[in-house]
This record gives structure tokens, sequence and C-alpha cells, in this order.
């Protein structure tokens, strides 16, 4: 991170340090510009004597110009600062070494030097100015002691005036009367500075105790248009600019709007002079304006004209209007600020001020504020839209219940009499028929039925989904249930000459539950194991009774509702083609099995899994699966003994991936039940 040179002189606690420095060197440049104008005149025979004096001179007023032309375009600070004092040092030096050298009571003014640069600035300059003044003075001893540089002799008019002529008297005195007023002075500047420097800590105090308690309303609010405002309210308030506005793309038409504060007086008044209104301005990309090229640049604006933000705009602004209700106004600065989000441009804040000067500290805090606003506006768009969408599936939701009511009347009559006149038709009921005719309507029977289960399952889904499903809970025996399960899938283990083992519990409470979804529950749980197991492959289905949750269900984030009668513990464990770990979080989704190829080979519609875990959670029940691909699947199912209504915990599906679902399975044809 590159680090300017005022930071640096800031870092070692130069209070405005800008400021000050500014003022002393143009203190400088007075002294150098009356000092040595007065010495020219009175000591014309002194350049005769020793023509190098004035050139060093110059080079040190040269030297000093430079300087102050680096301060005040904030530029080579750190270097312009040590070579100042080299000037100053070089000056001081030679009046020393004219009024006397090693002999000369002038040497006083380093100290004098040193005592202004602590009053001026702090005790650090003046530490720099002590050991710089001992390396001159001392160069200067040095050099004459050494005869590198002999002493100054001058015989010209007031010869008497120096120091290795004639001892000047009264010398300390003038010096202490020069001296006097210059550390009065400083110590005045010190004193005004450090109020200055006070005064801008307090109103930077204040810009952000007024800045974080916007941000943190901005945090709260879900609005664009809430957000924005406070946005809006928080330039003004919080960082003190007279106007703000914000401008920002429309994501629909492209255009630029332009959203204004409200209850704004300046507002209200530059309306009243345009005849519009401010927020129904609108700017086209691509237009050669300086608010669309801060939008697309990223890049921080200023300008001094209204004229050039308006340009373009639609209401049309002439010139001459913009300019007119700027001196009316009285608006000198325009300070165009970038809004960016995730690396993105969304808009951009217009600070409008009745100063020529905004300093950088503003700038600095109006960009990081910007930065939050950026987010907060973009997190507020996107809840909009998360809003607005949600709309929208609520309402294709509706559509779809419809849609489902309307099927349930116009497909199940229709089948019912379609399975109906073709079991008629198999008893022979209209005449014999041949073996190819009763096999063309057992096919007729087989996919009506599967049809009308599918209808039967999506609108199950659907009203499990709705809420409107709702649990008849009764009392009943578990282990009778299950028995009667296990006897009613028998006539399809013994086609596949598949292995069935029943392990019940002894002593099981009794279960109070809806009986007809617990039965579905294990029929679909069981005609998936026979479904996806071999022949002669293994089926087990045990049913267990536990007092407690085990601690590793407990600490689930959907474990089961607690009971004090205990849990029933059901599990159905195959020898089956198994399942891959990463696919079991979508084992119980709507219309997907964990392998597209399994529905044609395996013929299933992908509602049995769903139905079921939708199922166990109305009775506030926990389901999961366990598998390994080619190794089998076990089925862990916990259910309260005493259980109470609750609203599924389902993933709810969207209209269009339900009747996608069914599209594709009425148009695949015949099939099992999950």
């Amino acid at each position: 991170m590159k680090i300017s040179a005022s930071a640096i002189l800031e870092d070692i606690k130069l209070p405005d340090y800008k400021g000050r420095h500014v003022f002393t060197a143009k203190l400088r440049l007075w002294i150098f510009i009356v000092f040595w104008a007065i010495g020219s005149i009175y000591f014309k025979g002194m350049w005769r004597s020793a023509p190098w004096i004035p050139l060093v001179i110059a080079l040190a007023f040269l030297l000093t110009g430079i300087c102050y032309r680096n301060i005040l375009r904030n530029r080579a600070l750190m270097v312009s600062f040590v070579l100042e004092l080299a000037a100053d040092l070089v000056s001081m030096t030679l009046i020393v070494y004219i009024t006397g050298g090693t002999q000369s009571n002038y040497f006083t003014l380093y100290l004098m030097y040193c005592v202004a640069a602590g009053m001026f600035y702090n005790y650090q300059v003046a530490i720099v100015a002590a050991i710089l003044s001992i390396f001159f003075y001392g160069s200067l001893v040095l050099s004459m002691e050494l005869g590198w540089l002999k002493p100054f002799v001058y015989s010209g008019e007031h010869a008497s005036w120096f120091g290795n002529q004639t001892v000047i008297r009264y010398a300390n005195l003038l010096l202490l009367i020069m001296f006097l007023p210059i550390v009065v002075y400083a110590l005045k500047i010190s004193n005004f500075f450090s109020r200055l420097k006070q005064r801008a800590l307090e109103e930077r105090n204040k810009q952000l105790v007024a800045l974080n308690r916007i941000s943190s309303t901005i945090r709260r609010m879900t609005s664009p248009l809430e957000v924005i405002q406070q946005v809006l309210a928080g330039v003004v308030e919080g960082l003190g600019y007279d106007v703000c506005l914000l401008v920002m793309p429309n994501r629909a038409t492209g255009l630029i709007e332009f959203f204004i504060p409200h209850q704004n007086p300046l507002i209200e008044q530059i309306e009243a002079r345009l005849g519009f209104q401010l927020g129904e301005m609108k700017l086209t990309p691509g237009h050669p304006n300086s608010i669309f090229t801060a939008i697309r640049r990223n890049r921080l604006v200023f300008r001094q004209e209204l004229s050039e933000l308006v340009k373009g705009v639609d209401p049309h602004w002439s010139k001459e209007l913009a300019d007119r209700v700027q001196a009316e106004m009285g608006f000198k600065k325009f300070v165009i600020m970038p809004l960016v989000a995730e690396r993105r441009v969304i808009g951009a804040l217009i600070g409008i001020s009745r100063t020529e000067f905004v300093d950088e500290t503003r700038i600095g805090v109006l960009e990081n504020f910007s930065n939050q606003a950026a987010l907060a506006i973009e997190s507020a768009q996107l809840f909009e839209e998360i809003k607005n969408k949600n709309i929208e599936l609520e309402r294709a939701n509706k559509i779809k219940s419809e849609f489902l009511a309307i099927m349930s009347h116009e497909l199940r009559t229709p089948l019912t009499a379609i399975i109906g006149f073709s079991e008629l038709l198999m008893e022979e009921v209209m005449g014999e028929l041949n073996a190819e005719q009763k096999d063309s309507l057992r096919e007729v029977i087989n996919n009506g039925e599967h049809l009308l289960h599918l209808i039967n399952s999506i609108l199950d889904l659907a009203k499990v989904e709705a809420g409107k499903m709702e649990l008849n809970l009764e009392d009943f025996s578990l282990e009778d249930l299950v028995q009667e399960v296990g006897s009613s899938v028998s006539p399809l283990l013994k086609k596949k000459r598949q292995h069935f083992e029943l392990k019940v519990g002894k002593n099981l409470p009794a279960c109070r539950a809806d009986a007809r979804k617990i039965r579905q529950i294990l029929l679909n749980l069981l005609s998936n194991a026979i479904k996806f197991t071999p022949e002669e492959g293994s089926i087990v289905l045990e049913a267990g009774h536990l007092r407690e949750l085990p601690a590793e269900l407990s600490a689930r984030a959907a474990s089961p509702a607690p009971c004090p009668e205990g849990y029933f513990s059901i599990l159905v464990r195959d020898t089956g083609i198994g399942i891959d770990p990463k696919d079991l979080k979508t084992v119980f989704n709507v219309f997907e099995q964990v392998d597209s190829s399994f529905t044609r080979r395996y013929q299933g519609t992908g509602l049995g899994l769903a139905l079921t875990k939708q199922f166990v959670e109305m009775h506030q029940g926990l389901i999961w699966a366990e598998s390994e691909a080619g190794k089998g699947s076990t089925f862990h199912l916990i259910l309260p003994v005493k259980a109470e209504p609750a609203m599924p915990r389902a993933d709810h599906k969207t209209p269009e991936s339900i009747m996608l679902g069914a599209k594709q399975l009425v148009a695949g044809g015949s099939g099992g039940d999950s």
C-alpha cells in the first residue's frame, strides 16, 4: 500500500501539517526577500568582495520557492520539508560567516530557529532542525579552522557593522528584539492551528457518529427507496453537504434515474425555479455527461459547473438555466462518488456544496460511506427481487392447486371408467376373450391403475405442501399393522423369489397416529426395497421401541418431537443395488431418482419416497437413509409413540417442476410405485 509523505508527517503528530507548512513557507519567503533586499542596498560592496555569497542566497531562495510550489500541489512533501530546512540553515550560516565566522555572536540564530521550529510544529521538527544546525555550523567552523574557507573581510560602507571588523555593541539585544516577535507570533499561530485541528476532529467525530447511526438504520431496512432516502440524508447530515443526489441505472429500462432527498428546502427552491420535479430527470447511457463518465469508469469526479452535470438530461436544461440556478443557489462544488458493490458500479452519489474547498478527510469519509451504501442498496434490491419472486411463486402455486383440482376431476373420472369397463371385459361379461385380448386388457388395466396412482400421489403431495392434508389420529397396534403390510407384499416377494424377514419387538406400546399414512409409509419403503433388490435377494423389516432418543439423533437440527411415551424405531434393509453416498441428499426429492437410467430400468414415479418423508414429518418424526452403491440400502424411521399434528418440513417444489415431472412420467409408460 502506498503511503504519502503528508501521511508520514501526520503520523509524527504534526497537527494540520499542510496548513502550517503553507504558512511557514510564505513567512520564510518574505524573510528572504526583506532581509536580503535590505542587505543588498546597505552592503553593496559585500557582493564584490565575495560574489559567491549572493549566488548561494539566490539558490536558497529558489529552493524555498520550489518547495512552496510543491506544497501547494501536494507532492514531494518530505523532500520539500528537508530542503526548506537546508535553505534556512544555509542562509543563517552565511549570516554567521559574514559577521565574524567562528567569532560571531550570531550563532544564536540556530538556537532561535530550533525554538521557532518547535513552536510552529513540534519537538520532533525541532530535533531535526537542531541536528542540521549542528551539522551546518560545525561544517563552517571546521572549514575555517582547516583553512578551506578564509574569514570574510569587508572594507566597504558600514564595515563597522561586521563582527570581523568591529565588535557589534548590543548585538544580543538586537537579536532578542528580532526574535521575540517571531516567538510571540509562532505561539499565536501554534495555538490557532491547534484549535483548528481540534475543531476539525470534533467535526469529523460528529460526522462519523451520524454516519454510523445512519448505517445502522440502513442495515435494518429492506426497501430500496427507504435505503436510498437514508443514504441521501446521511450525506447531508453526516458530511455537511448542502444537497445530495443519487443516480442509478434502472435495470428494466436502462435509463439512469435521479433520486432526491425528501423535504429538502434547497431542492424545493430549485424545483420552483425549474417548474418540474428533479426526481423526473432521466439520462440515456452513453451520453457525454460527467455523471455517466463517473459511473462507467468508477472514478471520483469533481465539477464546478452545474451545466456539466445536467448535460443530456431529460427534461432538458439549457446552459443559461443551469448557470442561473447555480448562481442563485450559490453552489460551487460538485463531488461525484461511484457506488460500487461486489466490484460492480451500481450508481453514484452527487454531493453538492456551497464552499469551493472540500477537504480530503470529507472525501475519504464519503468514499467509505458510499461503499456501505452501495452494499445496502444492492441487498435491498435483491431482497425486493426475492419478495417479488415469492409473490409470483405463490400466484403460480395457486394456479397449480387449481389445475390439480381440475385434473382430479377431469382425469380420475374417465380413468375410473376405463379401468372399470376393462375389468368387466376381463371377467368376460360381454363375451369370451382369447389370450391375446386378455393380455391387451391386462396392459390397459395396469397402465390405467399406474396413472391413477400417479395422479393420486401428485394430489397428496400438493395437499401436504399446501398444508391442507390433515392427520386422522387413532389408536392402533403397530405390530398388527406391520404384520398386515408384510402379508400384502408377499405376492411381490414370491414373484422375485426374495427372502423376507420380519422382526417386531415384544410388548410394543399402542401407537397413536394416522394408520393409513403409516401403512403407506411402510408400503412405499418395502416396494422400493423389492423393486431395487435382485431376485433371491434379502429384505428385512424391523420395528422396535425406544424409551429415549440416542444422543446423535437428539443433536440433529430436525430431531423428532419430544414424546414421554418414547419412540418407534423402524428400519427397512435390503441387499439391492444401493445408493452412492453423495446421492443420499436427493433421494427424498420429488420426481428424482439417483440415476435417470433407473427410471427406465425400474420404472418408478419418483414420488414414493417424497411422500414418505412428508408423511413422517407430519407425525413429527425423522427418516434418513444409509447406503453404499452395490451393497444395499437401509432406511431408518423414528416416530413418536403418541403423534401430534405438525406442518411438514418439505422443500417446496415449484409448479413447473411438478408438472414437468408428471409430464415425463405419463409419457414414459407404466411402472412401479416409487
